[in-house]
């Protein structure tokens, strides 16, 4: 028997906290490299529908990381407890190196026309 004092936030080890800490680690970075690599190689209108799923996705993972601080006792990749400056300092790399990729996906096929 574990002594209850000892055992770990049941919030961080749920199934919803085990989903999202999996769609902001893993599943949302796929979905932007992959629509990312869609704008890439199709050249067509400056907007189209892969950007759309590509900038959803930015802010699918702003939100769900936000999830994941404040109310889910989430932790960083490393297993420490996450702050909201971690928080703050995820979206603002995420979101910079979100328009980085995004520029770079459209000049590739803008340049392969």
């Amino acid at each position: 028997m574990s002594d209850p004092e000892v055992q770990a936030d049941s919030s961080q080890d749920s199934p919803g906290g085990c989903l999202v800490r999996i769609v902001w680690m893993f599943l949302g970075n796929f979905a932007l490299v992959f629509s990312a690599a869609y704008i890439a190689l199709h050249a067509g209108s400056f907007t189209s529908t892969a950007d759309l799923v590509f900038w959803s996705a930015v802010l699918l993972l702003v939100v769900v990381r936000y999830v994941d601080v404040r109310f889910l006792k989430g932790s960083t990749v490393f297993g420490q407890p996450a702050s909201m400056q971690h928080w703050r300092r995820y979206a603002v790399l995420l979101i910079g190196a979100s328009v980085v990729i995004w520029g770079v996906a459209h000049a590739i096929a803008h340049l392969a026309k």
